[in-house]
């Protein structure tokens, strides 16, 4: 089959996740774009990801391996601060002889999962109690949870982290090359971190029924900088796994997130700038040749019959610097013999190795060499995928509820509650600041930020407090039926999004300032959203797909064109968002929309509309600032609009009332003329209109300045009723052109 150029309007982020097994990997064949991506990538999130099933009850005991606590020196009873004299002073602080015992809770809980396991039981069940456990910096130390199909179910124990601010654990350790022994670390004492679960390295594996109390609430916060501690989590999952559960988990006060999953510790193979890129491609059977908007890396050794994936650095890690965020990958054995081939891999997506391969070459699509090499990280292992996050409590961290960092991802049924507050004052604790006291913009209930993954889906939670509810960047993304009080949605840089069916109260949407010139477009359908009391703002302008069937009741902003904005209730209120009440600054069209203003209002607000065409709409009891518009088939009713430019209504009814505005000192009548002419070249045609002046003391035309006008009036087929009105005050000042 002869060699086909790729398709230079693809976009990987929505291709599958092949390469499950070595057949994927295929010598000299075609290139193509399958249909299966095209039409996955119409519907933005092309590639369905469920919901593990519900877990099992236990139907045969002789699956369920009991765990009875004393044979494995586990010891309930959450002990209590002792007062200590240490350096001069006197502290209250856990006993030796309390970490001690929290040190063998942490051995015997991991001992009693790997005996389950090895007995290979489904279920390994814990009863319910009170369990003191500590953190260590020894690696082996820790509840490292690496079984696959099995369900580690703690019964509704609770594991309280011992901690101390003053007192330096005696498992706070350093490793010494030296000697090869761990040494008392010399770093401050508030610095000891840990992770209270690690779950990694399996799959089909399910964690339950466990309440997870952090060090938070143990520290003293004496020294301002133990503030900006973050390093402390409560169950760390995603490293080379899939089909994980986590469910039914109360964990709160970790200083970094209750739940961080993102890919762990894999090894990496070559970083961008050490894979030695040249302009040129690749034929079909791995040779080189010339290639316009192509560049080819040197041979990069790898490990045969293993996983790889490229990710990026820093804040890039879901896409890296790729304009089309993936690349093709050609197998050699070791004598360099080209082994096969396999195209479109995405960023975050594994391929395998065959038995026989030991290097590899890249190629990517690129118009220009980078100067980072596209802050490109070739990993060993997989990134984590199919992981569900469902009925848990998350609450009160430090830092943030939980980040995600894997790839085809559902939270569902989930609250979310205080993480990053500042402060925390229903417990007396600070909030998260920075050395020097400045308050640290990350603080979120749930973060996808510089680590990232796609697919992910969070459906059906509840979110309450904090500064961001969810903050996200990455490919294709759902964020559905949930709902936020007082807090709200933030996009990063995201290529697919679906918003749709939140409640969002005292919270709003945002985005950050993405810009077209960098090609960049936002994939994004904003829909059927309730926002009450707060606001919704798209920096950047960069075009966003949609905007409809959403109810806002607060202030508006957009920077960018919107494609399709319809069937939208806008009710202005000017005790939310930023600058004017409503500025749409780039719509495509507005269709089907109501602009109303909100009895709660105490200024007379202002709306921006830069659009071209205005259909079938409603705007009430606004000041409307418009330019070079038409409005057809809509109704005005006390409103003052004031344009420049050239402004057509067609098929419009406008109705003048005797109504009142209301400010922060009095209550007054309204005393703007409905439509404000500029006071040259300005051109305003009413086109089979209906005129309703129910209030003849204000003027229905005036020009902005008080000044006689230079523009144009026309009326063509336009009705005004009562017929009087026009021989008494319609007009004021309209010295220009009057048709």
């Amino acid at each position: 089959m002869q060699y086909k150029k790729m398709h230079n309007s693809f976009h990987f982020i929505t291709i599958l996740a092949v390469f499950f097994s070595f057949c994927a990997v295929f010598a000299a064949d075609a290139v193509k774009e399958p249909d299966y991506l095209i039409e996955g990538r119409k519907k933005g999130l092309w590639r369905e990801v469920k919901e593990a099933p519900p877990t099992p009850e236990i139907k045969n005991k002789r699956e369920v391996f009991y765990v009875e606590l004393e044979k494995f020196g586990i010891k309930p009873g959450i002990p209590q601060k002792q007062e200590e004299v240490i350096d001069g002073e006197t502290v209250r602080c856990y006993s030796d002889a309390a970490y001690q015992q929290a040190l063998a809770n942490l051995k015997g809980i991991k001992a009693a999962i790997a005996k389950g396991a090895a007995r290979g039981a489904k279920w390994i069940v814990f009863p319910k109690a009170e369990i003191p456990i500590c953190y260590s910096s020894r690696p082996n130390e820790r509840i490292f949870i690496n079984y696959s199909n099995v369900i580690v179910d703690f019964g509704g124990a609770t594991l309280k982290v011992i901690y101390d601010s003053e007192k330096r654990s005696p498992f706070h350790l350093t490793y010494d090359k030296n000697t090869k022994t761990y040494i008392p670390s010399t770093k401050p004492v508030y610095t000891f971190a840990g992770k209270g679960i690690i779950v990694a390295d399996c799959s089909n594996t399910t964690v339950r029924n466990v309440k997870l109390i952090g060090d938070k609430i143990d520290r003293s916060f004496k020294i301002q900088a133990e503030k900006a501690e973050e390093s402390t989590y409560g169950i760390a999952s995603g490293g080379n796994c899939t089909d994980v559960v986590v469910e039914k988990v109360d964990v709160a006060f970790f200083m970094g997130d209750g739940l961080t999953c993102s890919s762990g510790s894999t090894p990496h193979v070559r970083v961008g700038y050490q894979m030695g890129w040249k302009e040129g491609n690749l034929s079909p059977k791995g040779k080189e040749i010339p290639g316009s908007g192509y560049f080819r890396s040197d041979f990069i050794k790898v490990n045969p019959e293993s996983t790889f994936y490229m990710q990026g650095y820093g804040y890039t890690q879901g896409m890296t610097g790729l304009k089309k965020r993936a690349y093709h990958i050609y197998l050699y054995d070791k004598n360099k013999k080209f082994l096969g081939y396999v195209g479109f891999v995405p960023v975050l997506r594994f391929f395998a190795s065959t038995k026989k391969t030991a290097f590899v070459r890249l190629v990517v699509e690129e118009e220009k060499k980078d100067k980072h090499s596209w802050q490109m990280f070739l990993k060993q292992g997989k990134h984590g995928e199919n992981i569900t996050i469902r009925d848990n409590y998350i609450h009160h961290n430090h830092r943030g509820g939980m980040t995600i960092g894997v790839n085809d991802m559902i939270i569902t049924r989930n609250k979310f509650y205080n993480n990053g507050v500042a402060p925390d004052k229903e417990h007396n604790l600070p909030g998260f600041e920075q050395k020097g006291g400045n308050p640290f913009m990350t603080r979120y209930h749930i973060n996808m930020e510089d680590s990232q993954g796609h697919n992910i889906q969070v459906i059906n939670n509840r979110f309450e407090g904090g500064r961001l509810g969810v903050a996200v960047r990455g490919n294709d993304f759902i964020v559905s039926d949930n709902e936020f009080i007082n807090t709200g949605i933030s996009f990063y840089r995201m290529y697919h999004v679906i918003c749709r069916n939140n409640t969002i109260r005292g919270g709003g949407i945002s985005s950050f300032p993405y810009n077209k010139d960098g090609g960049y477009f936002r994939n994004w359908h904003i829909e059927n959203n309730t926002i009450i009391n707060g606001s919704v703002n798209f920096a950047g302008n960069a075009p966003l797909a949609s905007f409809c069937n959403n109810h806002l009741t607060g202030k508006l902003n957009t920077a960018g064109e919107i494609q399709t904005f319809k069937n939208n209730t806008i009710v202005v209120d000017v005790n939310a968002g930023f600058g004017s009440a409503v500025n749409l600054a780039n719509i495509r069209k507005i269709d089907s929309c109501k602009f109303t203003k909100s009895p709660d209002c105490t200024v007379n607000n202002t709306i921006n509309l830069n659009c071209k065409d205005v259909e079938n709409s409603t705007f009430e009891r606004l000041k409307i600032s418009v330019k070079d518009s038409v409005i057809r088939n809509s109704t005005l009713e006390n409103c003052s609009l004031n344009f420049s430019g050239t402004l057509r209504l067609e098929n419009c009814t406008m109705i003048r009332s005797n109504y009142t505005v209301r400010n922060n000192y009095a209550t007054h009548p309204h005393n703007s003329a409905f439509f404000i002419l500029p006071w040259k070249d300005g051109a305003l045609t009413l086109d089979q209109c209906r005129i309703k002046v129910l209030d003849q003391k204000v003027p229905f035309f005036s020009s902005n300045s008080h000044q006689p006008t230079e523009s144009t009036l026309t009326l063509n087929n336009t009705t005004v009723e009562p017929a009087g009105a026009v021989k008494t005050n319609l007009f004021q000042q309209v010295d220009g052109e009057l048709k």
